[in-house]
């Protein structure tokens, strides 16, 4: 059986550098997921994103949140939560960035 699936949701603007970081240790690592890069590698018209970004989540057994000190502000992951949430994708947190 092939290991879950995640999403990384993150602060693009703050915690870039901690996606980059976990998301190596994970890959390099045991853990019991896979991680890859589910980003949007081209800037999208918002509508475009979102339906993308959604797809992209409902392929996955879990959101994993980095959690940084202004991730209320970031609307992107915000979406992403909402899109989760709607979707029945389980949800955790890890805080980075000294939050």
């Amino acid at each position: 059986m092939a290991d879950p699936r995640a999403f990384i949701s993150f602060d693009y603007d703050h915690n870039s550098d901690e996606k980059v970081l976990f998301a190596g240790q994970a890959k390099h690592s045991k853990t019991p997921f896979n991680i890859e890069d589910w980003s949007s590698k081209s800037h999208l018209p918002q509508s475009q994103w979102e339906k993308l970004v959604e797809e992209k989540i409902n392929k996955c057994n879990m959101l994993i949140v980095l959690v940084g000190k202004f991730m209320a502000s970031a609307l992107g992951a915000n979406k992403e939560i909402e899109f989760a949430k709607k979707n029945n994708v389980p949800i955790f947190g890890v805080y980075v960035g000294g939050a």
